[in-house]
């Protein structure tokens, strides 16, 4: 495919209010330079530039800057420039220095600001921007932007809040670069994505660190994640090998505005649509993306391409069509995505009818919307290609009773078997993996009923596993969880069977099942009883065993007597899968420890070539007893093999004789 060259696009509503801005009596006019202050702390080695194309980049021949050591930046635009609607786009990185931590290099991150009030460019204007970005004027930014940072209604956003010692406005400013480091990076800015994540820890964001990393957590791992309305929610998008895309009504039977693409006849073969991804993905296995798509007769038939791609364009998932097939008018569109675990993706690749030159076809998109789970089923968009009863049960879809949404799964339980039930044929197979998550709402008419679920191969049943469901039924609707362990990574595990009140005869009673999900799978590394390695033994003075457990764990766990000496000593494990094709990890385990405090380390490495080699301390503080540990190893190249795992308990510091266990250890892939 040739390379793919954006155009940019701007919503019409920001750029009516650039031509208005523009047109008020030439306000904002520029014969001198434009000077200011980049801020979190002082911020030195910041790139500062006057956005003149509207970009959100610092692009070749725009008026550009490195700041000085007090964040002082001066640029000099072109004579006679109207700085009407124009921004100021910092992009900071490793190179730039943070006054707030002398001598550190910054994490990747972006900061924008008016060029009519470039007094100061801070995560603070960085929010005012986003909501004019959004059509706010700017005097309704700075007024939302304060209520909805909590801050005084005089507040001056141009204000130097570190001459001023204003100890709460720079904590503040702080938090909010966190937000943008960790949302954002070295990505370009998505406005809309970067008010989402600000509205969603907005609680957080004069708390501790730890409270603000929680909330940042649990807002980036929302199973589902609005892309665009193009109502309330509009990202930025660009079209690629000439064709065009704008933000219009949609057509007759669709709602408010949507995102119409237009081949134009002679446009490349490829081309598309780019659309950015508010907060980026990453760490999952499993992407689902759903889209209302309308396409007139002359596109009918053909197919509508996506795939998932990282800023640079070095990861990119397989293009694939959509599930169903493309017909005249309104559809749901739906693509499945079984990705490569740890990479990271930062747009969706639209690509209609690819291959075949531009006709003048237009597609309108509307409600996309990226799952980060597999979407089994949930009978409105996403119905399995088959499903039925087993047994005595009679199986249909129906509206979902008070408390649900949509359509779902009805199963009605008679008499006889006690195993009845539904199977769902799965459109693609689970794989990969020794052990899954999923999670599916249900309504049930009794409390304390078994809940089975059970995935197995086609034509093979003993692949199969088996899970009651861990939380105790209630009366009604709730979300049940399945946790299935025992698989092996080469089964094609490719339909479900969901048995209500499982080995109780039924009488007519009635359950619904509906948001099927695929949550997490992963590979079980090691559990010392079921799945123990075909070798494990210490490092340093370490003294390694399997044994059981103390009080709180389950079966057997590998025991580590940590004695004098070696700060580093520890354990070793071969390891019969090998850890390849990503470039972070995220790895589990149940860790006893004698002491609180204690800092874990693992370490994976190719057992050949030492270079190949991640470690991570866990991500938790750890307690005496036993907690759950999790690891993330970044850093890796999807080319390397790790094959050998170190655990290094109360690394650096020599031991005493004091005995560790480790268990359940799990490579999670979502």
């Amino acid at each position: 495919m040739k390379t793919m060259r954006m155009q940019a696009a701007l919503r019409p509503a920001v750029l009516g209010m650039l031509v208005a801005l523009a047109g008020c009596g030439g306000g904002g006019q520029t014969d001198s330079p434009i000077s200011g202050r980049l801020m979190d702390g002082y911020i030195k080695g910041g790139l500062v530039c006057l956005d003149v194309n509207a970009n959100l980049r610092c692009d070749t021949g725009e008026p550009a800057t490195l700041s000085a050591s007090g964040g002082e930046f001066t640029l000099h635009p072109v004579k006679g420039t109207s700085l009407a609607g124009l921004l100021l786009v910092a992009e900071i990185g490793a190179s730039a220095e943070d006054s707030d931590a002398p001598g550190q290099p910054m994490a990747a991150t972006r900061m924008l600001g008016l060029a009519e009030k470039p007094a100061v460019v801070s995560p603070l204007t960085t929010v005012v921007v986003s909501m004019v970005r959004a059509g706010d004027s700017v005097g309704q930014a700075e007024a939302r932007a304060r209520e909805l940072l909590a801050l005084p209604a005089a507040f001056d956003f141009a204000a130097d809040y570190i001459a001023a010692r204003d100890t709460d406005t720079h904590a503040l400013a702080q938090a909010l670069n966190t937000v943008a480091t960790t949302v954002v990076g070295n990505a370009t800015i998505n406005t809309a994505g970067f008010l989402d994540a600000v509205s969603a820890v907005k609680d957080s964001l004069r708390g501790s660190d730890a409270e603000l990393q929680a909330a940042l957590s649990r807002f980036l791992d929302k199973d589902d994640v609005l892309v665009g309305d193009f109502d309330g929610t509009t990202p930025t998008f660009g079209a690629i090998g000439g064709a065009t895309a704008s933000v219009a009504a949609a057509p007759a039977g669709g709602s408010g505005s949507a995102l119409q693409l237009v081949r134009s006849a002679g446009s490349e073969s490829f081309a598309g649509l780019a659309i950015d991804l508010a907060t980026g993905v990453s760490g999952s296995q499993y992407y689902t993306v759903s889209a209302r798509v309308h396409v007139e007769a002359q596109a009918a038939g053909k197919p509508v391409n996506l795939k998932l791609e990282s800023a640079d364009g070095s990861a990119q998932s397989d293009e694939l069509p959509s599930r169903e097939a493309v017909v005249t008018g309104w559809q749901t569109l739906t693509w499945i995505f079984n990705t490569s675990p740890g990479r990271s993706y930062n747009k969706l690749i639209v690509l209609p009818n690819v291959g075949t030159a531009g006709a003048g076809e237009t597609y309108t998109l509307d409600d996309i919307t990226l799952h980060k789970a597999w979407v089994l089923a949930n009978f409105d968009a996403f119905t399995s290609g088959f499903f039925g009863s087993i047994g005595s049960a009679a199986v249909t879809t129906d509206a979902a009773p008070a408390g649900g949404t949509g359509s779902a799964l009805k199963v009605v339980k008679n008499a006889s078997d006690t195993w009845a039930g539904a199977v769902v044929n799965l459109d693609a197979p689970l794989r990969n993996a020794t052990a899954y998550t999923v999670t599916a709402r249900v309504w049930s008419p009794a409390a304390g009923v078994p809940m089975t679920l059970r995935l197995a191969n086609f034509n093979d049943d003993s692949q199969s596993v088996q899970a009651n469901a861990k939380e105790t039924v209630v009366q009604g609707w709730q979300t049940l969880t399945w946790e299935f362990t025992g698989a092996t990574d080469w089964w094609w595990l490719e339909k479900m069977f969901f048995q209500p009140a499982d080995g109780q005869p039924g009488s007519g009673e009635i359950y619904f099942i509906d948001d099927i999900k695929v949550l997490t799978s992963a590979v079980q590394l090691a559990n010392f009883d079921t799945v123990v390695p075909s070798w494990f033994g210490g490092s340093g003075s370490a003294v390694i065993t399997s044994e059981a457990g103390p009080e709180g764990g389950s079966g057997h766990a590998m025991k580590v007597v940590k004695n004098a000496s070696d700060t580093w000593a520890g354990a070793a494990i071969n390891l019969d899968w090998t850890i390849k094709g990503a470039t972070s990890y995220t790895l589990t385990a149940r860790v006893h420890s004698p002491v609180a405090g204690a800092p874990m380390v693992l370490k994976l490495v190719n057992m050949n070539d030492d270079t190949q080699s991640v470690q991570a301390v866990s991500k938790e503080v750890v307690a005496a007893g036993w907690q759950t540990l999790t690891w993330e190893l970044g850093n890796a190249q999807d080319g390397w093999w790790l094959n050998k795992l170190y655990f290094q308990p109360d690394d650096g510091v020599a031991g005493t004789g004091q005995a560790y266990y480790i268990d359940d250890i799990v490579q999670l892939t979502r």
